[in-house]
């Protein structure tokens, strides 16, 4: 938090350039990713998440003050395409051009792909899922694989045994799976084994309603339907909630909003 608030920038969604502030998710995420880090000494967290809650931006500030700190790491970031890649890229370069010259380290070469601090020897990358052997025989400290569940179905678990080869189980490693649902497919299996304690990651599940900015303005008349007043019963919403679902179910159907806002 206080890293995040003095050294990174951040894009809002109003297109401001602003300090990163953490939001109601991201604390609780950092909170359970600290408590993962005291008990086993690394961090390993797999998050379901609806659209636009914040982690790419979170994950990519963790890791590039990560890397920008420390000597001989190497971090890799995987999207599950070229334009999510640059888009990516594009936050570590931003944090990176505005931190406070007191914690910017001396860039060795930057390229669309690669970011590398000369004097520290630590270097990230960037990918996108689908190419041919992504950072085979690299070692990483450092690793976030974006929006798993819509790799190229063909080449997933492949590139993903790879990239999981590359991590080490050492301490000080942190690797952060996050998509948001796409069907059945490897994100789910992973999700599925987390969720029943079968595997090394932890599950994370960020509901649409924790992000505050999404509400809308209740129109004159509003009445709740059924199973709105179900909804508020679970969940404790307000009218102003109930109104932004509405709207966006009336976007793109019901299957889509439960699919992108979980």
């Amino acid at each position: 938090g206080f890293y995040s608030k003095h050294a990174l920038k951040v894009r809002t969604k109003a297109g401001e350039v602003k300090n990163f502030k953490l939001n109601p998710v991201q604390e609780r995420f950092q909170k359970e990713v600290d408590d993962q880090r005291k008990r086993t000494g690394r961090v390993r967290k797999i998050i379901l998440k609806g659209r636009q809650q914040g982690f790419s931006t979170y994950v990519s500030g963790r890791m590039y003050s990560r890397l920008s700190q420390r000597k001989a790491k190497k971090g890799l970031v995987v999207a599950h395409k070229a334009d999510s890649s640059r888009a990516l890229f594009d936050i570590y370069q931003r944090y990176h051009t505005l931190c406070p010259p007191l914690l910017k380290p001396e860039t060795k070469y930057s390229s669309r792909k690669e970011l590398m601090f000369s004097r520290l020897d630590t270097a990230l990358m960037v990918a996108t899922a689908g190419g041919d052997g992504i950072a085979r025989g690299e070692t990483l400290s450092d690793m976030h694989l974006s929006e798993l569940a819509f790799w190229p179905s063909g080449s997933a678990a492949e590139n993903l045994h790879g990239l999981l080869q590359c991590l080490p189980s050492a301490p000080d490693t942190e690797a952060y799976i996050e998509s948001t649902a796409n069907g059945f497919n490897l994100f789910k299996e992973m999700w599925d084994a987390a969720v029943s304690g079968e595997s090394d990651w932890e599950p994370f599940f960020a509901a649409w309603f924790e992000t505050p900015e999404y509400r809308e303005a209740v129109p004159e008349g509003f009445e709740r339907t059924l199973e709105e007043e179900d909804l508020v019963a679970l969940y404790d919403l307000d009218n102003e909630q109930l109104v932004w679902r509405r709207r966006r179910i009336a976007d793109g159907g019901r299957m889509k909003f439960m699919q992108e806002y979980p």
